[in-house]
């Protein structure tokens, strides 16, 4: 099943930025849940057959990062690997993670991953043509570490809470 959906995280609990979102003129396009205890999500209902709406998506972004101090943006698309994250703070990008920022691990003879091993960038596994690699840390992980300052959050659990936003008509293909 491909999955595909664009999201605002912020470090406060949903009751209180789902009372901010509800204010907002265009309210009905934005769902709010719970990733964690005291991390929401402001999911975009959309339908997918459409692209992501970049610009309402920053705006947004910017928004909740001047009411709440920090925000982070996430586009995610796995049918094309597509995973794209953007920090702002006080209503000011900060800085945007990309695949460039992705880090991975060998994988040993048996598939399973090294991970006390070296780690690598994706400029280095894709000039290596004879090993096998894993994303240890996704562009959303990063992102997410950098919001929280924790590691405890990761595209897993955000994928899990907005699972529960989805509607089967709408949200995935």
């Amino acid at each position: 099943m491909s999955e595909m959906f664009e999201a605002v995280v912020v470090c406060k609990p949903e009751g209180e930025v789902q009372k901010l979102v509800e204010a907002l003129p265009n309210a009905l396009n934005f769902l709010v849940r719970e990733v964690k205890p005291f991390i929401s999500s402001v999911v975009v209902q959309a339908n997918r057959d459409v692209n992501f709406d970049v610009d309402r998506d920053k705006s947004l972004a910017l928004h909740l990062s001047d009411i709440f101090e920090k925000s982070l943006l996430i586009l995610y698309d796995n049918r094309v690997g597509f995973r794209f994250a953007a920090l702002y703070e006080n209503a000011e990008l900060m800085r945007e993670y990309n695949a460039q920022d992705e880090i991975w691990v060998l994988l040993d003879d048996s598939g399973e991953s090294i991970r006390d091993g070296r780690t690598f960038s994706l400029a280095e596994i894709e000039i290596d043509s004879e090993n096998e690699y894993e994303c240890l840390q996704t562009t959303i992980d990063i992102g997410l570490a950098a919001l929280t300052n924790s590691t405890e959050v990761s595209l897993s659990d955000l994928k899990e809470s907005v699972i529960l936003t989805q509607s089967p008509t709408n949200q995935w293909t």
